[in-house]
């Protein structure tokens, strides 16, 4: 009899445990919710032709048409919560880490985005520009006889 006892109380015990919800103490942290300094960084690269090449290793017309091509595919809402990360920022990022071929962890430092949305973000935004860019790339697969 004690057995059974023991062994419901242990069943109410994990039951009441799975159904309690953590309430979040921070949605954000407080680095990355100055995103904003990252944007204004961002900015100044865009004012100046040299460092924004130095930086993404490509001019500001071709950055500009990509923000265009692939804008309206990976552009998010803002949220109650939270501003929507810009879709320069997010196209900045993928190029930052095709460029470089830095980890997300640096890329969160230098875009004050967590490593997380950063590895989502790169997922998205080469998605979108294999979909946009499909039609200028042509590649021919050739099979070799060895």
């Amino acid at each position: 009899m004690l057995e059974e006892e023991v062994e419901i109380a242990s069943a109410v015990v994990v039951l009441a445990a799975a159904s309690k919800k953590r309430k979040r103490s921070i949605w954000q942290r407080e680095y990355f919710s100055r995103r904003d300094l990252s944007t204004a960084v961002a900015s100044e690269l865009l004012l100046d032709n040299w460092l924004f090449v130095n930086f993404a290793r490509m001019s500001k017309s071709d950055f500009e048409l990509l923000v265009g091509m692939v804008g309206p595919k990976i552009r998010k809402a803002d949220t109650e919560k939270r501003k929507a990360i810009p879709v320069s920022t997010r196209l900045a990022i993928t190029l930052r880490f095709l460029a470089t071929g830095d980890s997300y962890h640096s890329l969160m430092y230098l875009f004050r985005v967590h490593y997380s949305t950063i590895s989502l973000i790169v997922r998205e935004v080469l998605e979108a520009l294999i979909e946009g860019l499909k039609d200028y790339i042509k590649v021919s697969i050739q099979t070799i006889a060895i």
